[in-house]
């Protein structure tokens, strides 16, 4: 039996889960979830994709908190290769930055051409860099989300789409996710990373989701309407997490 693989998302208590679905030759449904995030799934010919649906979600509890670990893992490492110093580089709106740290009495943190300057007072207080800098990063990051859901809401008004709310956070698998109910999306944390035009197909994909909660036809034909080069910017995205 050839094995074949497809993508299939649904949704969850806390948003969407993506996985990949195999068939091959397999007595049972078997679920694994790598440290990079990605779900994936293995079942026979026999079972339909709708009943590998309903076991995913019935699964969701213990793939969240399996995420929710390497997640943790993931932020402990990420932390210690960060030492905030002059040349480290951060991805920003798809064009790579370099930090510039400066000594000075006002503390501060601006970017300049393609160069994040950081002032501080003592340099070598690796504490007050790594606090400053990551509170430059999430009001940064929520600043631009918001003006480009702002952009994207006035098109979205009349279907009467809310304004979300807007959660930031690091996730190990997909770049956002919808809560209709709760009147909010959130977003990844490296979505900043992405070009612009890249953040706008996710954000919109989100905001889309408060009209079809599921991925029907109907939503990705609304999505096009919307943004006909939808597909180049999603692969973009794609390439990115790669």
């Amino acid at each position: 039996m050839n094995t074949k693989t497809e993508t299939r998302t649904v949704q969850c208590e806390k948003g969407e889960l993506t996985y990949f679905l195999t068939r091959k030759s397999v007595k049972n449904i078997n679920l694994k979830i790598k440290a990079d995030g990605q779900i994936f799934v293995s079942a026979n010919d026999k079972v339909s994709g709708e009943l590998v649906d309903n076991f995913v979600v019935q699964k969701q509890n213990y793939i969240y908190a399996t995420l929710d670990n390497y997640e943790e893992k993931s932020s402990y490492s990420s932390q210690s290769i960060r030492k905030y110093v002059s040349g480290e580089q951060f991805d920003i709106l798809g064009q790579t930055m370099s930090l510039r740290v400066e000594e000075s009495k006002q503390e501060e943190v601006f970017m300049d051409g393609l160069d994040i300057v950081l002032r501080v007072r003592n340099v070598n207080n690796s504490h007050r860099k790594e606090g400053m800098m990551k509170q430059w990063q999430r009001e940064y990051e929520l600043n631009i989300f918001r003006q480009i859901c702002d952009e994207l809401h006035q098109r979205l008004k009349k279907y009467n789409v809310p304004y979300p709310m807007i959660i930031i956070k690091k996730m190990t698998s997909g770049w956002g996710a919808c809560q209709p109910r709760q009147g909010s999306i959130t977003l990844n944390n490296r979505l900043i990373e992405a070009p612009r035009y890249c953040i706008e197909y996710e954000i919109l994909h989100e905001l889309i989701h408060f009209i079809y909660p599921v991925h029907s036809v109907d939503f990705w034909d609304f999505v096009s309407i919307l943004m006909p080069d939808w597909k180049r910017r999603e692969e973009e995205l794609e390439r990115l997490w790669r």
